[in-house]
């Protein structure tokens, strides 16, 4: 058996239980197992994953974990290009765009007022959802977290507030968003 340290940051939270969310924490499992085996195995969709780092450096999801190794695992970046530290997977987004989900109709209008491309609809599907932001490269705005499950998905972020203007304020921070802003 192989014991590594790991730490999941931002939205990749949210596949994780309570006890291991936003903190490092100890695991064991075979030897031989490569970061993407070990991430699979932890609930997390490997297609969420932009950047890991072992022991402080990059590397890829088959890097084979040894033992007392520290596994850093980021989600997909928005807001700045990280390419030249890792390894070459997907490009972040270079122009910031929205498809928001039933439940964030006022937020979508306060991106909308903010200048953001925006597509919201009140009566559009999930699946329709995930095709419009794989497709068209949006960053999709949830409440539901089975949307953040589904294979291939790759900007997708957890809307955790409920008040639209605190909504407003979580995704302008958490994309860093403020000098995008044209109204």
């Amino acid at each position: 058996m192989v014991r590594a340290t790991f730490r999941f940051y931002e939205e990749l939270n949210d596949y994780l239980s309570n006890e291991r969310k936003k903190r490092d924490f100890s695991i064991s499992f075979p030897a031989g197992w490569t970061t993407l085996e070990v991430i699979e195995y932890l609930g997390v969709d490997p297609s969420k994953v932009d950047l890991v780092l072992v022991n402080g450096d990059p590397t890829d999801l088959s890097y084979t974990i040894r033992d007392g190794d520290r596994v850093s695992v980021y989600p997909v970046f928005e807001s700045f290009d990280i390419s030249s530290i890792k390894p070459p997977s997907s490009k972040p987004l270079r122009e910031t765009k929205f498809v928001l989900d039933i439940h964030l109709g006022v937020l979508a209008s306060y991106l909308r007022i903010m200048g953001f491309d925006v597509l919201y609809k009140d009566r559009i599907d999930p699946a329709t959802l995930i095709h419009i932001s794989k497709r068209e490269k949006r960053v999709l705005l949830t409440r539901r977290k089975s949307l953040l499950r589904q294979k291939g998905l790759t900007h997708a972020i957890l809307v955790k507030n409920t008040c639209p203007r605190k909504q407003l304020q979580e995704i302008l921070d958490r994309l860093d968003l403020r000098n995008q802003i044209i109204p």
